[in-house]
């Protein structure tokens, strides 16, 4: 194994162990259910504050903050317990995010109300119908990240 591999190995370990950097990875890798919406929403997010170049990869990265309502809506419509395990990591890789200043700490906060959200459906805690009012609510609040 050369320099350049053990390099490698050593900075994969120390992410790994880190609790702060592994929920961002994991974030990174989305979720098994491969919802658009959620990939869109979350995933496609954390890449592009991550670091993630989106010129040099064939995956979704979300450059701009602001969120597409209906793309909430379509997520509300179709989250599944599947999708739990991954909305599971999403919130604190928000906090280490926002602990790294990479993120805006409104944006973080809007990102986490929407997991949360989108997490009490998962687990049946919320209904959708429940969900829309809450979302809708989100986005008077919010006007100036969710777009219609």
């Amino acid at each position: 194994m050369g320099l350049r591999d053990k390099v490698k190995v050593l900075i994969l370990k120390k992410v790994l162990n880190d609790s702060t950097l592994y929920d961002v990875v994991t974030a990174i890798r989305g979720c098994d259910s491969g919802s658009r919406a959620l990939k869109y929403l979350f995933t496609a997010r954390i890449r592009y504050l991550a670091g993630l170049d989106p010129v040099n990869v064939e995956v979704d990265v979300r450059e701009y903050g602001r969120i597409n309502l209906l793309m909430i809506y379509e997520a509300l419509g179709k989250v599944s317990r599947t999708d739990i395990h991954c909305l599971d990591h999403i919130v604190p890789a928000l906090d280490a995010l926002e602990k790294l200043e990479l993120i805006d700490s409104k944006e973080a906060e809007v990102l986490r109300e929407i997991a949360s959200i989108l997490n009490s459906v998962a687990r049946q805690f919320m209904t959708r119908d429940e969900a829309v009012k809450a979302v809708n609510k989100l986005a008077e609040k919010y006007s100036d990240i969710i777009k219609p």
